[in-house]
């Protein structure tokens, strides 16, 4: 799972349609688009939701995503910054900001962010927040069959860690962030 941050008022970006693939697959002897391919519809680029095998390859002109185009395309606002729970966490305990997987800071309050900002780079305060990487078993439980007893084992855990330099990255995000937040009179907010 992963939280969203992201001025709402900021531009909106909508990036070119995303093309397919399919015409590389080794088993497409032809090279050529796929008339089949669930994503393209043999039209060469991804196409929409809306798009269904009844329809136009426009697709529907009232739909939000597309406009009509039939052609799938990603939209995100300038700024915005996508982070694992756990370092949605750890940004927004660096902030004093109390952990929600949703919320919102509002405009007036963004110089006092951006000082803390500052704060937890010049105090060095992110180092309390620097994970080791980890891999291994925790302990199973202890299971009693009849006669035989033996410890079941646990699941493997795996956790990548988060070193100082990505927290870093993380902050000097989230200024930007903050930055765009307030030249387009927006709130930052988070989902």
């Amino acid at each position: 799972m992963s939280i969203t941050f992201y001025a709402p008022n900021s531009p909106e970006i909508v990036e070119p349609p995303r093309v397919c693939e399919c015409n590389t697959y080794t088993w497409n002897e032809t090279g050529t688009f796929l008339a089949d391919c669930q994503c393209c519809q043999g039209a060469g680029t991804w196409r929409c939701y809306c798009v269904t095998s009844d329809t136009t390859p426009k697709g529907q002109p009232d739909c939000p995503h597309c406009g009509g185009t039939g052609e799938a395309r990603e939209r995100h606002h300038e700024g915005q910054m996508n982070l694992a729970n756990a370092n949605a966490r750890a940004l927004l305990d660096l902030l004093g900001i109390e952990f929600d997987y949703c919320g919102e800071i509002p405009c007036d309050q963004l110089p006092s962010i951006r000082r803390t900002l500052l704060s937890a780079r010049t105090k060095g305060t992110a180092k309390a927040h620097v994970e080791e990487p980890f891999r291994g078993r925790r302990l199973g439980s202890y299971v009693k069959e009849g006669n035989l007893s033996r410890i079941s084992c646990g699941p493997l855990v795996i956790s990548c860690g988060r070193s100082l330099e990505q927290l870093e990255g993380y902050l000097d995000r989230f200024e930007q962030l903050c930055l765009i937040a307030q030249e387009n009179n927006s709130s930052i907010t988070w989902g």
